[in-house]
């Protein structure tokens, strides 16, 4: 084994559904990536406990299909692998432990259940200290395109040839229930509609005044008037803060646009001259 920057190697990736149940080591961290044929996937993520030592990893591909074939590879503090390995150099005591996961999502990549692959690191001593859970789903690519203060939202089925948006196939109008609106620098808009847009399962409590979406594996959830929003993954809950917190307007509970569409997997650019944010999935933001 040897540090490799590009190096991949092709895994074949067949369907162990309980496999990941049976280890129980702690997980870092998990992500959900929205995905495109032939896009390429790069995750990181890091654990900063008090390090000492050796550490190692394990890529373990999860599968949904035996019919595609995935290249992809782990690293550890800069030092990468396609099945397993470790750097020769000790990890510095205090020091983060920096891993990466990488994969080229085949072109020929279908079917609407998501697939993972976990990093999975063993400390000095050999015994399991954590992972990594990636998430990768198929999303039909989309741009919607979201003017302030106007209801019609334009949405367009595109091409993607790996991470760059081509022609577009077909379009169509949906209307907002209420107008996106800037409230303090932030576009706000329907709750359900971005749902609507990519497909995702959308739920409101009234009880608690908490809005859901559902993508996979993945569930975000926004309270009204609290600006922090709730990413729930199996084994793993984390917190993020949001930059303006879900409000009632004109009878509808409106989220921030920006925060909700990254948070789902996609990419947002704003048009000043226009007042136009545009929503593109999958986002590829790496």
């Amino acid at each position: 084994m040897k540090k490799i920057g590009s190096i991949f190697l092709a895994l074949s990736i067949t369907f162990l559904p309980s496999a990941f149940a049976q280890v129980g080591e702690k997980t870092i961290d998990s992500e959900l990536i929205l995905v495109s044929p032939g896009m390429v996937v790069d995750w990181h993520f890091e654990d900063k406990a008090l390090l000492d030592g050796l550490y190692r990893g394990m890529l373990e591909p999860d599968e949904t299909t035996s019919e595609h074939v995935w290249a992809g590879q782990g690293c550890i503090n800069d030092y990468c692998f396609s099945e397993e390995g470790g750097s020769p150099d000790p990890v510095i005591q205090g020091s983060s432990l920096r891993c990466q996961m990488r994969f080229f999502v085949p072109s020929d990549f279908s079917g609407e259940d998501a697939v993972s692959a976990r990093l999975r690191i063993m400390d000095p001593s050999g015994q399991d200290f954590g992972n990594g859970m990636l998430y990768m789903m198929l999303v039909k690519p989309v741009k919607a395109y979201f003017v302030a203060g106007e209801k019609p939202v334009l949405v367009r089925e595109i091409e993607m040839d790996g991470c760059t948006p081509g022609k577009t196939v077909s379009e169509k109008t949906l209307t907002a229930k209420t107008a996106p609106t800037i409230v303090s620098g932030n576009m706000m808009i329907p709750f359900r509609l971005l749902g609507e847009i990519i497909g995702a399962e959308v739920g409101w409590n009234n009880s608690i005044g908490e809005a859901s979406y559902i993508m996979g594996p993945k569930k975000v959830l926004l309270k009204k008037g609290i600006d922090k929003a709730r990413l729930v993954y199996p084994n793993l809950e984390k917190t993020l803060a949001m930059s303006a917190a879900p409000v009632n307007i004109k009878g509808n509970i409106m989220v921030p646009l920006r925060f909700v569409s990254t948070a789902l997997g996609g990419s947002v650019e704003w048009d000043q001259f226009t007042n136009t944010a545009i929503v593109t999935f999958p986002g590829c933001s790496n």
